[in-house]
């Protein structure tokens, strides 16, 4: 545990217990220091919520034009808003103190650097930090934000869980669209962990592929338990960096990824980290999916540890924003009591307050575990389990003890050759003529005033829809995409692969129409001509139309519904997966082997096209349907749950207050054909594009 030392209590800089910021926030504790600031606990008057409260120092409060950055760099940081980033809440200036503070959200668990000191992570630890924090510092790279202080001690782990790995400290973040930054390119982070860049090699230029190699170097001490020997001194560090450092001690699941993110010259790096992790989508890389392993095992000690980001903190040792030289230690990474696991005891972590979910808009503080975590969900799965019901799978499947949803992914990692050959019940389809008389849907209210569009659209049949053939299709308009009809059945949902997929359940499905294949480029664009859909997809006109987010499908779904006056959604998940399934129990529709000619999914060792190719290039299911494996990953309606416990039985949308992860399925043709089952579940931040993602559509008959 580190011991922080606190300011003496006659430094003007110091804030006593019981200091009130704003009639808002009132002090409890110091916990945290910096060159330019103080990290203090702090509580809410209003509700009594735990906050983290970095406070400026008086001395750089005063610096009129530092303090024009410093609230220009907030705002910027507050647009961030991504599960592992930790949150900022308010910037502000207290009148009577005349000192400018952050709030921001607080969180318990001990710093990445702190977790290695035990021993290293194990690779699939790492695998799930990448993709974690991967996913998060991805989101502010899209924003023109550079971290240029990636460390093991930045990244935190709640309940020491790299499924809930938070990123830490971005007060020396520099917003690209901007020519101004707090400290100027001065390095001031942790040179073990600064890129060439920062070092001056390069031209000294610092860009987001400066983040992706101190990541890389962040990601090789996680794995052996220290950082990579880069030099002692200024002189050696210079010239380590101008080669790629030796990875012999790295495991070779992952040596290909740090190869890769730590090349000496930035053009040979990844342009981002979405396509770095694109790239090894489908192995053991899979954007924001499979669930997080925890640490090795061995002595896992459980330090408490309290971690702000905040504004612009010169760490010790290396210039300030003034240019000296500084003797102080590194920007605070403040501690708490620490609490050890105990290996006795397997209650539940306590609920949190009402006033402490992340649906009120409070910060969320995460509670100190009573266990160690994961070690349940770490347990592999038996080889080919024998069929058994749903009320037997919820109970016999280990699954992650209950956290808030969209918190972090909680699972071990995939172990393909462990699949069970045949999902655990019957799937029961109804045949089309059972499906119930047509009935005439009312045009959603929200598509109102529609422009006329650039491109004519007819649209094409009466309000009432007749019963399609199994695998026939139809167009509600020229421009639409074609509607296969999905019988009305019953099947059981998930599978025991993956612990995100448990427990398997039976759910219900009423008939209902998708689009036969994704949204293509040419059915997108008729939208975007129409000035209803802001992003003009790119590519052949029958190719999937690609890099959409969830609400980019909105405005798709918005805009047909008014040009056909019927009511278009997106599928549920339990929709999506019952509809791809095509009426089978096997891991694809298919078969349970993966065949070449059934799917585009990646090939090992072989090298994924560009783009995605045509669904029609590939079958369509035993329901007509296109496209279910391994073109492009699609969105559904349902805000992301780490796994199926309260999941609906009745086939709909399963929602959540203030979702921030929504769910996508199907996989990418970037996806190697063991990891896109077609019980396999993604997930992402619904307002962010990433080039894999598309959409297919419903409606209701």
């Amino acid at each position: 545990m580190k011991t922080v030392v606190p300011l003496h209590p006659f430094d003007p800089a110091f804030l006593p217990k019981g200091t009130r910021l704003n009639g808002i926030f009132e002090i409890e504790e110091l916990i945290g220091q910096g060159g330019m600031a103080q990290v203090y606990r702090a509580r809410t008057l209003e509700a009594d919520d735990a906050v983290a409260i970095k406070v400026v120092k008086p001395e750089i409060a005063r610096d009129q034009s530092l303090m024009g950055l410093l609230k220009k760099e907030a705002q910027t940081l507050s647009k961030i808003s991504h599960e592992a980033i930790v949150k900022h809440l308010l910037f502000s200036v207290d009148p009577q103190l005349g000192r400018p503070y952050l709030a921001m959200e607080l969180v318990r668990g001990p710093s990445l650097a702190d977790l290695i000191k035990d021993g290293p992570l194990s690779v699939e630890a790492v695998f799930v930090l990448l993709n974690r924090v991967g996913t998060g510092l991805d989101v502010a790279h899209r924003l023109g934000i550079t971290h240029r202080d990636i460390s093991p001690d930045n990244i935190i782990l709640p309940r020491s869980d790299p499924g809930r790995a938070k990123l830490i400290d971005f007060g020396i973040a520099r917003n690209l669209n901007e020519d101004e930054t707090i400290i100027a390119d001065r390095f001031a982070g942790k040179l073990k962990f600064a890129s060439p860049e920062h070092l001056g090699l390069n031209g000294g230029k610092v860009t987001p592929k400066s983040d992706i190699y101190s990541f890389g170097l962040t990601l090789a001490a996680a794995l052996i338990g220290a950082p990579l020997d880069l030099g002692g001194t200024q002189v050696e560090m210079i010239r380590r960096r101008q080669s790629v450092p030796d990875l012999g001690k790295i495991d070779p699941r992952i040596r290909k990824i740090l190869l890769r993110m730590l090349q000496p010259d930035p053009a040979e790096r990844p342009d981002t980290i979405a396509d770095l992790i694109q790239a090894q989508e489908g192995g053991s890389v899979v954007l924001a999916r499979r669930a997080a392993a925890a640490p090795n095992p061995e002595a896992r000690r459980r330090r408490g540890l309290v971690a702000a980001f905040g504004l612009a903190l010169v760490v010790g040792g290396l210039a300030g924003w003034y240019g000296l030289t500084r003797s102080a230690g590194p920007e605070p990474a403040p501690t708490a009591s620490a609490e050890k696991s105990r290996p006795g005891d397997h209650n539940p972590p306590q609920a949190e307050r009402p006033g402490e979910t992340a649906s009120q808009g409070n910060p969320r503080i995460e509670e100190p575990p009573r266990t160690a975590p994961l070690q349940e969900a770490r347990r592999e799965p038996p080889l080919a389990e024998p069929p058994s019901p749903p009320q037997a799978a919820e109970e016999h499947a280990p699954a992650p003890p209950e956290h808030p949803v969209a918190a972090g992914r909680e699972a071990e990692p995939p172990a393909v050759s462990q699949v069970p050959a045949v999902l655990q019940a019957p799937v029961t389809v109804q045949a089309p003529a059972t499906v119930q008389a047509p009935v005439a849907v009312q045009a959603p209210a929200a598509p109102q005033a529609l422009p006329t569009p650039q491109a004519p659209v007819s649209v094409a049949g009466p309000a009432s829809d007749q019963p399609l053939a199994l695998g026939r299709s139809k167009r509600d308009c020229s421009s639409c995409p074609p509607l296969v009809e999905v019988p009305a059945g019953s099947f059981s949902m998930g599978g025991t692969a993956d612990p995100s997929e448990r427990p398997a359940h039976h759910v219900r499905i009423q008939a209902f129409l998708m689009s036969r294949g994704p949204v293509t480029v040419g059915e997108w664009n008729a939208c975007h001509a129409a000035g209803r859909c802001e992003f003009k997809a790119e590519g052949a006109p029958n190719q999937p139309a690609a890099n959409l987010s969830w609400d980019d499908a909105q405005q798709y779904v918005r805009w047909i519904s008014g040009v056909t006056q019927k009511a278009y959604r997106l599928p549920s998940e339990a929709e999506w997966e019952y509809a791809a399934r095509g009426g089978t129990r096997t891991r694809f529709w298919w078969g349970d082997q993966f065949r070449g000619e059934m799917a585009p999914c990646r090939s090992s060792g072989g090298t994924p096209p560009d783009a995605a190719p045509a669904a029609a290039d590939f079958p369509d299911n035993p329901f007509g349907l296109l496209g279910t494996t391994c073109v492009i990953a699609q969105w559904v309606s349902d805000c992301w749950h780490r796994n199926y416990r309260g999941a609906p039985a009745d086939g709909s949308s399963w929602s959540a207050p203030n979702c921030k992860q929504r769910v996508l399925r199907g996989g990418t043709w970037r996806s190697r054909a063991e990891s896109e089952r077609v019980t396999s579940r993604d997930f992402y931040d619904p307002a962010v594009r990433y080039p894999g993602n598309g959409v297919r559509i419903a409606r209701d008959l």
